[in-house]
């Protein structure tokens, strides 16, 4: 059993964290930046999948092309998904 003094400060800094770190401004920002980049480029390949590596495009002919791209998306380190969203979408 925790003893009040430990529990009150890892409350005040579970609290310090989400507010400092966690939600602060530019991390918010930075992440809806990112979920922007991935929502553009599963966009790209729903709408050209002759832009996906070949072996996701044989993938796609049984199954959902959806889950493809999903899966390849998925997949992708940050600096990857950066790399590509730069060279197809500029």
């Amino acid at each position: 059993m925790s003893t009040p003094e430990p529990a009150a400060a890892g409350r005040e800094l579970k609290a310090f964290l989400r507010e400092c770190v966690y939600a602060s401004p530019p991390l918010v920002e930075q992440k809806e930046q990112s979920a922007q980049k991935v929502t553009e480029l599963f966009r790209l390949y729903l709408e050209s999948p002759d832009r996906l590596p070949v072996a996701y495009q044989v993938r796609a002919a049984g199954e959902p092309l959806h889950r493809v791209v999903c899966d390849y998306v998925a997949g992708m380190t940050d600096t990857y998904l950066l790399r590509l969203h730069n060279s197809e979408l500029g």
